[in-house]
């Protein structure tokens, strides 16, 4: 006897006892069909379950995470009952790993299964595009089924910057210059305005992306990182600002250095490659 008609058999029996003695309908467990034992079958429910631990996960990080950036008694390496140097994101994520009971565990779960979350969805939606289950009369299906996914990597996007560390930081920056050199006119066409952004304090850095290429303006051996800024400049340029010293320049981080003439503030014509400042 195969699997399949045992387990239909016992769940009918089963079924049986309870409809007798309650006279509910036959109708919450019913004989399933052979292909629902089918391991590609279950993909749609291990997304699921996936995202029922995100939320409980979740709900037990958000006991004890506070989404600010402002200091916080919440104990984090300061002495007892003064305030943080650190962020209140940073600190209580830091009192959850290293406080609270099993914090670590839940919080190594809670990450690794938003990796999890994604990497089903996508096996899922991939399953569906191979089974053809964007066609008629599915379409509506496949459609929410395509936001679901969008709206799954978008929440994975949020939640990778909540415990603002370092890397968290810097790789939600990237993210974001790569998202804006989308919008915005690159120097492929130098008679448009060229979209900038100010500059990285996480990482002294400053990311800026067009639509071919991404060019790293970067800033190194600056004792205050705020003496120096690029921002939008006239078409073709950007407009470098600095202070305290003389802006050089590199084609990389490694020199060869070389001073730029003239004052601050200087528009500078965008090259093909990437380019470097720093003041001293």
């Amino acid at each position: 006897m195969g699997f399949e008609r045992w387990f239909n058999r016992t769940l009918n029996q089963i079924w049986g006892f309870v409809e007798d003695r309650t006279g509910m309908p036959k109708w919450a467990l019913r004989p399933q069909p052979d292909f629902t034992f089918k391991p590609s079958y279950w993909t749609g429910a291990f997304v699921v379950n996936a995202f029922l631990y995100q939320v409980i996960s979740g709900l037990l990080l958000l006991l004890y995470y506070q989404p600010s950036v402002n200091p916080t008694y919440t104990p984090c390496g300061q002495p007892s009952g003064t305030l943080s140097v650190a962020p209140a994101a940073w600190c209580s994520t830091y009192y959850v790993v290293h406080s609270v009971p099993m914090g670590s565990l839940l919080l190594s779960t809670h990450l690794y299964g938003a990796y999890a979350m994604i990497f089903l969805a996508l096996v899922h939606f991939y399953r569906g595009y191979y089974l053809g289950v964007y066609k008629s009369p599915r379409e509506f299906s496949w459609v929410v089924g395509t936001l679901l996914l969008l709206a799954t990597l978008g929440m994975g996007f949020t939640g990778y910057v909540l415990p603002y560390t370092q890397i968290a930081y810097n790789a939600t920056n990237v993210a974001q210059e790569l998202y804006n050199s989308s919008q915005f006119a690159s120097r492929d066409n130098p008679g448009l305005p060229v979209k900038f952004s100010a500059l990285a304090v996480a990482n002294s850095k400053v990311y800026m992306g067009t639509r071919s290429s991404l060019a790293v303006f970067g800033v190194t051996n600056v004792t205050v990182v705020t003496s120096i800024s690029i921002s939008n400049g006239p078409p073709g340029n950007v407009t470098v600002n600095w202070s305290g010293g003389t802006l050089n320049s590199a084609p990389d981080l490694q020199g060869p250095w070389s001073p730029v003439s003239g004052a601050s503030p200087l528009a500078i014509p965008i090259t093909s490659g990437a380019q470097y400042f720093k003041v001293k």
